[in-house]
């Protein structure tokens, strides 16, 4: 099934070889028209008389004799020629009575004789002629008669000439009926074969014919005509007939047929003639009863007439019109209602705006909508009706919809000045507000300002407007937002004192307006007209007799006389404020009233202290001491007034002291009041003694009093100074059960601050929560909630703190930036960078900064600057952090942390842009500043950064030291995370050195160490993955990797994910995984998008172009490596350059560019030295050396290969010296020196080996699990093992030979092993094929040298070895799929699991018809974009069906021990695939030679073979003998038919000397029964068509003595022994039962391709099937009769399924329960992409989904139980070959879907033999024949049948296409 339209690769057909007249161009060679000529010679030559005829008549006893032996002789044949003597004599001397007799007699001989058919029929039409000819109508129509009914179809000239005299008698008798019926029939018939002009007198002659009878068949004598004219005529005649062919339907439209119309307008849209298009559409729509087609019609003839810009007519627009709106299309009918708004002609031109209007308002086509209506508005002024209003009202609303403001602002002031009887006030005052509030949000205030006083003059029609306040009001917002006070005021004013003058003003309204009017003259004019404004307020107040707000005004007004000085103003307005207070009863206010208007009466005195002390000594001498006290404490509180604390806390002591009981409260007030003083002096301890004594004055009557509370906590805070924080919060916990809400904040406060600094954060962030939660909203909270920030930072909950962090920034207004709003922004920038979203961080941070430069606390801008650079450089914006730090530079001071914070800064960014040089000196000089009082954190992490600044420059020790110095700090510091980062660090540093065991065992340590931290556990697994990933274990690399994404996940450090997945893409590159590696990359680059990191950006465009190298993508590679090196450049990653420009060298060496790859080498090592890069100088020589190889320069590249060591060994990169020494040993070999190439490539083996090598053996290998770079020690060990096999080759030796032989076999096993090893961590088919066929050359090297040595060495079992590794080379991924299946079906899955198993095969189902139909496109039209993305999706999708894989394998420990396949050896074939008759032929083909291997049940052989192209020659030429059939009818054609027999023969013996003859010298006489495993060239082969010998052409045992393979065996194939196995084995796990239920036969054939003409005009072609030519496939109609034969074999038995019921979807639903399954179709082949093959059923009526074409891909999700699939069409069995695969096409799909033998083709077969073969097996598979021989013996009978002793099947041509893959039984 296809989900969209599919462009095809070209349907590949089954046509008829020989069609219905094959026999009759063997019989009839006639060269003239005389028919009794031509029946003559047939006689003569047909029957093959032994006579001569003589020129005298027959004697009488000639007659008599022959009359004598016509009565004795029986044989027919016999008897035919003695008639043919009496006959031709009667005919020779002219005696038509004799003639007439013994044509009679003869007539009767031959009735019912059919072996004599065509001499039956030829015989009986003379006869009926000679009675023609007489004038015997009659019996010459009864003759003829018989005749018709008794010739066969084939028959096809003889049947036309009787079918021409039965019409010329039907005339002469006057049967006009039968003379239409006679005429008819000849002439359709001729004019299929015929000259257009010969039949077109006979058509016109059947159409006065059909006028005559009345038989209504018009319609199909024009149609035939009109056929006849395509195939034999001329355009000019196709259109005659069309003509009149219209002219007939068009009068008689009782039956009226649209045919000829669609006709003709094809044929004339072909010619372009457009007019004659325009009439015919007119005619045609003029006559059609169908209304679809008439609008339709009408349609085309706009369409055009727009093209041609002409105008179309009304009567079509409005038929158009009422069509649409009757259909509700509403997009048409709004585009025909255009048209005719726009039309002068058209009288109904309002209607229709009115109309179009409507319609695009309603569809919101809002621009439409605007232009009709301001048409509309030009036809209907505002004053003349209503409607113009409405239309105004449209307007509005759509310029609204458009936000066009211009056009809003437009219509809204028309509407509001314009006058009208139709526009209400209320709708013109709406009107004006709209408009002002647009003005007003453009900031347009002249406009609106404007606009008001305009609206001043509006013509109202209520005089005066009653809410004219309002728009005055207006007018003053519009007013006082353009910034004119003085004008406002005046507005404002007057809109009270328009409000105030009406009859009922609304004196609320008045007090808002007044208000607002005193609020603007408080700010802009205070003083004497704020006083004013007060004043007329409270005579409004007065006015609504409200006296409580009149006495708030009256207090206001004194307060402000009082302010100005106006003493005696104040006391008269105080006065009214103190008389209207007592209204209200305010004792409060009257008593504060009073006390100030006694102050301001008495006037102030200025010795105010003076009065105090005489007062305290007054009150000394009296006994009332608690005024005493008071008077002290107020003596103490002018002293601190005046900054004299040390007489203000000697004023409260003696007030505390003073008490002698009674007095408590107020002696533990001036107590409290002295130990504040103390405090601020720095007398704590004093401080707190006092306290203590305050305390003290508590007692059980007093102890709730607030001055208690307020003691505790002052003495918390000295207790907190005296770092005792546990009795602190003693202190405060006392306090705080005093539960004073006005003091609860402080509390809380306080409490919070000891709890954070003593590290309690939990404590601290439950205590803000709980109090901050009770809070209402209003009140000040901000300095708590920055202490619960810090609590839950403390504490690890960044998420918690964010959420703090916006409420405390909800309704901040940070325009002046207060220091407690910059702590919020600071604590929200860290949180960000805590939570790992920089992004958020540094935007945040930016918006900091900027709001401190424009504030009063600029001092901040170095700590903030600072926290920026810091910020940016975390996702490496390098250039900013260096900007933002040198911002900071001028803020700070030397000597401070943040000034040791700034040097750091500078060491990082230098050590980012690979200045390890600069870096380091900055780490020196921060080194020194660095002193015993600075904060630890800050050496610590110097130590850290610097240890990767040394890690840079390859200062490996002193990275390790710094690393080391790292740990202990942060240890000391308790900062665990920071110190496993310094552990990790320091295993990154001996991973470098090669130390790669003891990197390992840290990371694991350390792992285990990680407990709940996921974030350290997440940079631990990251760590790991690239280790394994460098050993080759990849398996373990990619489950790190996923762990440590899980990781990072659950740590919320969502911003590592890129990192990951950047570094995962990397491992799927090792692994060769292309497709994994790009989606990975992309899913990279696209998270990485949200986090804005240009250093992982410049990463991954690095690697995706080194992957697109990898895949051969040159030019996109070179894109993505010059995309990277723009991005660092622009970010100042100059020592980056030297990485990206060598890569780019790589690409235009790839490319053969030589020049530009040398320039950008020589530029990368510029920037490698620059920067002291030596890994990066020693990758630019090393390229520089291949470049040099690449121009055969030896010489050069060797020196260049020689410099790249010298780093290489300096830094130990064993991997780099690995590939250098490999390249170094490929130079030696060039110039023939192999034995230092071998050597130089054993210390590239060496360098990979984790462990030392034993060097006392003969070149050893490493144990294949302590290898390093398993990828590079593969191409390590190929290459040692050639130059091994160089040397064995080249030895005259014989024990030198084998030794260097067995040691090359050694190592070429070894890099076996390893492939076998990486193959088995890939996941994915796609994956696995790519490792196999980019190695196949290994196999083969391997295979030569055990041949090799098997041949020195017979009996040791090498040739059994090299065919095990043969076996290990062929169809491995098809073998783990069926071996995986198995596993699966052995499991009983939950239906959730299968369920989504189902749903992801869908979904790649979906996208491989989607990628299948844009491939199919042309060129031009695909879109290369849309492929790309659904091959990723795709590749995502197999991923996640990866994954699903490995969670089964996890919840199912079972299935995974049994999803790996076994490999067959020679032991397990003999044992479980062979018996003694039978014997497999496996063949390996490789490109030097090919190699055998004949395997029987007790023996096995290996044999040398000719190499690939030898065998492809040979193989190409012998099939183009075979798929074509060797008999050439065409006499001319002799030579040709003798050069294709004798290549047949030639190459056909030459291919069984050479391949087949040398496997079969073992095979005993018992061998009947072959198993084929071809490779390469050879699938294409079938084997059964090899000449084995050639005999005398009379040997009747072979058919023109040709012996093929086919007469000595039966054969089947597999793509592989180990393939055939498991198909095996899964058909003995079958249930039996189950089998036994099923019936014998299913068959698919003669599905419908193409419409019926009637259905073609209508049918919904899918647009891909068609352009691909589906529907043009022809008809099998020998399928129906090969089905039903078949069916007959079966009578109990069988289903089949044809012509409309041959669907898809019947495939689907009933393809189980069969034992032989037959599809006899066309079949469609796709080499290319195989996977998009498959079988054609009915296109016609397709089931939805389905389109009609099974697909490979969907023939995989099948579920069949059948024994047999039967694909009975062309070129089934071929597909793509792969190398390591086989042939890959539609007999995998269905092998894997559950069938264990398939039958197919492998090239395009003879319908009519087809049929007879497929009928012939079926009969010998009934008679309980196995597959292969039931197709042998099917293929010798069709071989051998003959007509006329004539071979008619004997080419293999028609028996030898079809071949049985899979099991035999």
């Amino acid at each position: 099934m296809i989900n969209q339209d599919v462009i095809h690769s070209g349907p590949i057909s089954r046509p008829d070889i020989f069609s219905g007249i094959h026999m009759l161009n063997r019989l009839f060679k006639f060269k003239t028209s005389t028919i009794s000529i031509w029946i003559s010679i047939f006689f003569l030559t047909a029957m093959m008389l032994p006579l001569t005829l003589a020129g005298e008549p027959l004697s009488p006893t000639q007659l008599e004799g022959i009359q004598t032996q016509l009565q004795s002789k029986k044989d027919p044949v016999t008897r035919t020629k003695l008639f043919v003597l009496l006959i031709n004599n009667a005919i020779q001397y002219q005696t038509e009575r004799e003639e007439i007799k013994y044509r009679q007699e003869l007539h009767r001989s031959l009735k019912g004789e059919k072996t004599l058919r065509i001499e039956y029929s030829v015989n009986l039409y003379q006869l009926a002629t000679i009675y023609y000819q007489k004038g015997s109508l009659q019996k010459a129509w009864d003759h003829f008669e018989i005749l018709l009914k008794n010739l066969p179809r084939t028959e096809t000239k003889l049947r036309n000439l009787t079918l021409q005299h039965l019409s010329m008698i039907s005339s002469k008798l006057n049967k006009t009926k039968l003379e239409e019926k006679y005429l008819a029939l000849y002439v359709v018939s001729l004019g299929k074969v015929s000259s257009f002009y010969e039949t077109s007198g006979g058509f016109e002659k059947l159409l006065q014919l059909a006028l005559k009878t009345g038989s209504a068949k018009e319609d199909y004598y024009f149609e035939n005509w009109y056929q006849s004219a395509v195939q034999n005529g001329e355009i000019k005649d196709q259109k005659r007939i069309l003509t009149q062919w219209i002219n007939y339907v068009t009068q008689t439209k009782s039956s009226f047929s649209p045919e000829p119309l669609d006709l003709l307008l094809e044929l004339l849209t072909a010619q372009n003639a457009l007019a004659e298009i325009q009439d015919l559409r007119r005619l045609y729509a003029q006559n059609t009863p169908d209304e679809a087609k008439k609008v339709e019609l009408f349609e085309e003839i706009h369409r055009h007439n727009q093209v041609l810009k002409k105008p179309t007519e009304l009567g079509i627009l409005t038929r158009l019109y009422q069509s649409y709106r009757n259909s509700k299309k509403q997009e048409d009918e709004q585009k025909i209602l255009e048209i005719l708004a726009q039309r002068s002609d058209y009288d109904k031109r309002d209607e229709a705006l009115k109309q179009l209007a409507i319609l695009s308002q309603k569809n919101e086509n809002w621009i439409l909508a605007l232009n009709t209506y301001q048409k509309l508005a030009a036809l209907n002024p505002l004053d003349k009706n209503k409607e113009g209003v409405l239309i105004l009202d449209n307007l509005i609303s759509i310029s609204q919809k458009l936000s066009r403001d211009d056009l809003a602002l437009q219509y809204l002031r028309q509407k509001a000045l314009t006058e009208s009887s139709f526009i209400q006030d209320a709708a013109r005052h709406q009107s004006f507000t709209l408009a002002l509030e647009i003005y007003r949000q453009k900031q347009n205030y002249d406009e609106a300002i404007q606009l008001y006083h305009e609206m001043e003059k509006a013509p109202f029609q209520a005089r005066p407007y009653p809410r004219m306040y309002e728009i005055h009001f207006q007018g003053a917002v519009s007013i006082e937002e353009k910034g004119d006070p003085e004008n406002t005021i005046k507005t404002y004013q007057l809109s009270l004192n328009t409000l105030l003058s009406m009859e009922r003003p609304d004196l609320n309204q008045a007090i808002r307006i007044a208000q607002r009017v005193l609020l603007l003259t408080e700010s802009h004019y205070p003083g004497e007209r704020e006083v004013a404004v007060l004043k007329q307020i409270n005579e409004i107040h007065k006015k609504r007799n409200n006296p409580a707000d009149q006495a708030k005004t009256e207090l206001i007004i004194a307060q402000k006389l009082e302010k100005s000085k106006d003493k005696k103003a104040a006391v008269v307005f105080y006065n009214q404020a103190l008389a209207s207070y007592r209204k209200v009863d305010n004792q409060k206010m009257v008593s504060q009233l009073l006390t100030l208007l006694a102050n301001l009466e008495e006037g102030t005195s200025g010795k105010k202290l003076n009065r105090l002390q005489e007062l305290e000594s007054t009150q000394e001498k009296s006994s009332d001491t608690k005024q005493l006290i008071v008077t002290r404490i107020e003596i103490g509180n002018y002293y601190k007034s005046q900054g004299d604390q040390k007489n203000a806390v000697t004023y409260y002591l003696k007030a505390g002291n003073n008490d002698n009981g009674g007095n408590d409260i107020l002696s533990a007030q001036a107590f409290y009041y002295a130990g504040l003083l103390l405090a601020q002096t720095g007398d704590i301890r004093q401080s707190s003694e006092v306290y203590q004594k305050a305390l003290h004055k508590k007692s059980a009557t007093n102890e709730k009093e607030a001055i208690f509370a307020q003691t505790h906590q002052a003495y918390a805070k000295n207790l907190d100074q005296q770092q005792e924080p546990s009795k602190a919060l003693e202190q405060i916990d006392i306090a705080l059960q005093y539960n004073l809400k006005e003091l609860k904040g402080s509390l809380i406060e306080i409490k919070a601050t000891i709890l954070i600094n003593s590290n309690q954060y939990k404590a601290a962030e439950s205590t803000l929560e709980g109090y901050l939660s009770s809070l209402t909203n209003g009140q000040d909270t901000l300095p708590l909630m920055i202490l619960l920030v810090k609590a839950q930072l403390g504490s690890q909950n960044p998420d918690g703190a964010m959420v703090t962090l916006n409420r405390a920034l909800k309704g901040q207004d940070t325009d002046q930036l207060t220091a407690q709003q910059y702590d919020i922004l600071s604590l929200k920038s860290y949180t960000l960078s805590l939570k790992k979203d920089m992004v958020a961080a540094i935007r945040n941070q930016e918006k900091l900064v900027t709001l401190l430069e424009q504030s009063n606390i600029k001092e901040k801008l170095g700590s903030a600057n600072l926290d920026l650079s810091k910020y940016y450089l975390e996702i490496g914006r390098i250039p900013e952090a260096l900007k933002a730090n040198k911002q900071a530079d001028g803020w700070i001071k030397e000597g401070t942390v943040d000034h040791l914070k700034m040097l750091l800064n500078f060491a990082k960014i230098n050590q980012k842009q690979g200045k390890n040089d600069a870096s380091l000196d900055y780490f020196n000089q921060l080194q020194k500043n660095i002193t015993s009082e600075s904060p630890p954190e800050i050496a610590a992490e110097m130590f850290y950064q610097r240890g990767f600044a040394n890690l840079s420059a390859s200062r490996f020790e002193d990275a390790l030291s710094d690393f080391k110095q790292a740990e202990t700090s942060y240890i000391k510091l308790n900062q665990k995370s920071e110190a496993l980062q310094s552990k990790m660090a320091q295993a990154n540093v001996l991973m470098s050195l090669g130390k790669i065991g003891n990197s390992e065992r840290i990371y694991l340590s350390l792992l285990s160490e990680t407990g709940d931290n996921q974030g350290a556990k997440g940079d631990v697994n990251n760590a790991l993955a690239f280790l394994y990933s460098e050993l080759g274990q990849y398996k373990k690399a990619l489950q790190n990797s996923e762990d440590g994404e899980q990781a990072y996940k659950k740590a919320a450090r969502l911003n590592r994910i890129p990192e990951v997945l950047n570094a995962r893409g990397l491992i799927f590159l090792k692994m060769n995984d292309f497709d994994q590696a790009e989606v990975t990359f992309l899913k990279a680059t696209k998270q990485n998008e949200q986090y804005q990191n240009p250093l992982l950006d410049s990463e991954i465009t690095n690697n995706l172009g080194g992957l697109y190298k990898q895949r051969g993508n040159l030019e996109r590679a070179r894109e993505q490596l010059m995309k990277t090196a723009e991005l660092q450049k622009k970010l100042g990653f100059e020592s980056l350059l030297a990485l990206t420009y060598n890569n780019i060298a790589s690409v235009y060496l790839d490319e053969n560019k030589y020049d530009e790859a040398l320039s950008f080498l020589k530029q990368s090592r510029t920037f490698a030295e620059r920067f002291q890069l030596k890994k990066e100088i020693a990758s630019s020589w090393n390229n520089e050396g291949i470049l040099f190889f690449k121009q055969e320069k030896y010489e050069e590249a060797q020196k260049a290969f020689l410099e790249a060591l010298k780093p290489q060994k300096e830094l130990e990169l064993k991997i780099d010296l690995a590939r250098t020494h490999n390249n170094l040993s490929i130079i030696a070999a060039k110039q023939s020196d192999f034995k230092k190439a071998l050597d130089l490539a054993q210390i590239a083996v060496g360098s990979l080996s984790l462990k030392p090598l034993d060097n006392s053996l003969f070149f050893p290998n490493p144990e294949q699990e302590s290898v390093l770079a398993p990828d590079l020690m593969k191409d390590s060990l190929q290459i040692k093992g050639a130059y091994l096999r160089e040397i064995a080759n080249s030895s005259q030796d014989s024990a030198t030979k084998v030794k260097y032989l067995n040691v090359s076999y050694q190592s070429f096993a070894l890099a076996i092993e390893i492939i076998e090893s990486l193959r088995a961590q890939i996941k994915g088919e796609e994956s696995q094929k790519k490792l196999l066929q980019a190695n196949i050359d290994i196999f083969q090297q391997l295979i030569a040298i055990l041949y090799e040595l098997g041949t020195r060495a017979p009996k040791q079992g090498f040739h059994e070895k090299a065919y095990y590794y043969a076996e290990m080379s062929r169809a491995r991924s098809f073998l783990d799929q069926l071996q995986e299946q198995v596993a699966r079906s052995s499991l009983n899955l939950p239906q959730e699991v299968r369920d989504k198993e189902n749903e992801l095969k869908t979904k790649i189902a979906t996208l491989d018809g989607l990628i299948f139909v844009e491939l199919k496109k042309p060129q031009k039209e695909r879109d290369e974009k849309k492929i790309e993305d659904w091959q990723i999706k795709k590749t995502t999708t197999l991923l996640e069906h990866r994954n699903f894989t490995k969670e089964l394998e996890e919840k199912f420990p079972a299935y995974a021990s049994l999803k790996y396949p076994k490999v067959y050896g020679v032991k397990e074939t003999q044992t479980e695939l062979l018996h003694e008759k039978s014997m497999l032929l496996t063949y390996f083909v490789g490109a030097d030679q090919s190699y055998g291997w004949a395997v029987a049940k007790n023996g096995v052989s290996m044999v040398a073979l000719p190499p690939n192209a030898d065998i492809d020659q040979l193989i190409r030429k012998y099939r183009k003998t075979l798929v074509n059939p060797l008999i050439v009818e065409d006499e001319e054609d002799d030579e040709m038919m003798i050069d294709s027999t004798q290549s047949h023969i030639a190459i056909g013996l030459q291919i069984y000397r050479k391949i087949l003859d040398p496997m079969l010298k073992n095979a005993g006489p018992q061998v009947n029964q072959l198993v084929l495993v071809p490779d390469g060239v050879l699938y294409y082969l079938p084997f059964e068509t090899i000449l084995t010998q050639i005999h005398p052409q009379t040997d009747e045992r072979f058919p023109k003595g040709r012996e093929y393979l086919l007469h000595q065996y039966s054969i089947h194939y597999s793509p592989s022994v180990s393939v055939l196995g498991m198909i095996q084995t899964q058909v003995k796990n079958r249930n039996p039962e189950l089998m036994a239920k099923r019936k014998d036969f299913l068959g698919f054939g003669d599905p419908e391709y193409k419409p019926t003409a009637a259905k073609a005009a209508a049918f919904s072609y899918n647009k891909t099937l068609k352009q691909q030519g589906f529907y043009e496939l022809d008809r099998l109609f020998n399928t129906r009769a090969e089905l039903g034969e078949i069916s007959a074999i079966f009578p109990e038995s069988n289903v089949t399924y044809l012509r409309e019921k041959a669907k898809e979807s019947a495939v689907k639903l009933n393809i189980k329960g069969y034992k032989y399954i037959h599809f006899a179709t066309h079949g469609i082949l796709d080499e290319r992409n195989p996977e998009f093959s498959g079988v054609v059923m009915n296109l016609i009526q397709p089931d939805k989904p389905e389109d009609g074409f099974l697909q490979s891909s969907e023939i995989f999700d099948l579920k069949l139980d059948s024994d047999l699939v039967v694909l009975s069409a062309c070129e089934t069995g071929l597909g793509k070959v792969i190398k390591g695969e086989g042939m890959v096409g539609l007999t995998r799909a269905f092998i894997f879907a559950g069938t264990p033998s398939i039958v197919v083709s492998l090239w395009t077969v003879a319908d009519e033999s087809t049929s007879k073969l497929m009928i012939y097996f079926y009969k010998y598979l009934n008679e309980g024949h196995p597959k292969d021989e039931a197709l042998r013996k099917a293929r010798l009978e069709l071989m051998n049948e003959a007509e006329d002793e004539e071979l008619l099947y004997s080419d293999p041509f028609y028996w030898g296409p079809f071949i049985l893959n899979g099991t035999r039984i």
